[in-house]
């Protein structure tokens, strides 16, 4: 898989909970000459100037906890982690929304979380 896109990223850990704070607050950095409000993270204990790297403490951390009831298995084939998310539950068994594979596995966990973020309602 490719690397997200920056939309891609912004998207994925506001879907986490991420928060990016109002216009006005004393709390901002600058990118590119251009004023930036800092984020904040989900439970509200942190602010931040940048959204968190794709890698798997913050996956951990941020992501797999707003999933309902996950199931995440990896499996390594052939130098390419397999990733499969199971999210919540149908007929009560898990059933598989995400799978990715990619040589990162962060990555390939990112994807396929996203992939359930995307079809998620």
């Amino acid at each position: 898989m490719d690397e997200p896109t920056k939309e891609q990223v912004r998207e994925f850990w506001e879907c986490c909970g991420f928060q990016q704070l109002p216009v006005g607050n004393k709390n901002y950095h600058f990118e590119a000459t251009v004023k930036t409000m800092d984020w904040q993270s989900p439970d509200g204990t942190s602010l931040m100037p940048y959204l968190p790297r794709i890698d798997l403490n913050n996956l951990f951390k941020w992501a797999v906890p707003k999933l309902e009831n996950p199931l995440i298995v990896l499996h390594l084939q052939e130098e390419a982690w397999l990733c499969q998310v199971y999210h919540a539950e149908e007929e009560g068994k898990p059933y598989k929304v995400g799978v990715i594979g990619d040589k990162d596995l962060a990555l390939s966990l990112f994807w396929a979380i996203y992939s359930v973020i995307a079809k998620s309602p």
